[in-house]
């Protein structure tokens, strides 16, 4: 996990999506590159939300949607591999765990490789550690990455391999929920001292 330094010093808000009053307004012409992604948040987040199936964040610098993420609970089937590098976190032998999904995850294109991405997904982390894991315990989070961009993004945030589907790249992705929470209350620690 790091943040890369380039973003740009523009206030940012991060945000549930259900605060939104309007947001035919606040979505608009969202483009990052990949249609599944740009089509959920135009036309499926707000329903999927309101039905209790995913919880939508989004990122905003002004009126502007920069970036949003979606998240869900679920289980995953993990591989032995991804037990092994992690066996800190994983010394059971269960083979299914509950797992915390990142269903959609996007930045806008014109502020991609900014660090937006980064500022993005320590808030996914940080909600993830001090909101949710409290109350519902899901020892893995993970993410389907859809291109060799998205998988070096990952990799960058600390996620390793779980699974490589023989598709277009496609491949399950995952990071020990305790890996995550270290991190941010290490970084939490470091700030007080400060």
């Amino acid at each position: 996990m790091n943040n890369d330094g380039n973003q740009k010093s523009d206030e940012i808000n991060i945000f549930s999506l259900h605060a939104l009053v309007s947001h035919d307004e606040i979505v608009g012409p969202f483009e990052c590159g990949i249609e599944l992604l740009n089509e959920f948040i135009r036309a499926e987040a707000v329903k999927q939300d309101s039905e209790m199936l995913n919880a939508t964040t989004i990122m905003m610098i002004g009126d502007e949607l920069i970036g949003y993420f979606t998240i869900c609970a679920g289980e995953v089937n993990l591989a032995k591999k991804f037990k092994r590098s992690n066996t800190k976190y994983f010394t059971n032998q269960k083979r299914v765990y509950p797992a915390f999904k990142i269903t959609h995850f996007a930045i806008k294109e014109k502020y991609q490789g900014q660090g937006y991405g980064s500022t993005l997904m320590n808030a996914l982390f940080k909600i993830c550690s001090v909101n949710i894991s409290p109350y519902v315990k899901f020892p893995v989070l993970v993410v389907d990455s859809l291109n060799e961009e998205s998988t070096k993004f990952y990799k960058s945030m600390g996620f390793t391999d779980i699974v490589k589907y023989s598709g277009v790249g496609e491949h399950l992705m995952g990071i020990a929920t305790k890996q995550v929470q270290e991190t941010i209350f290490r970084e939490m620690e470091d700030m007080l001292q400060d």
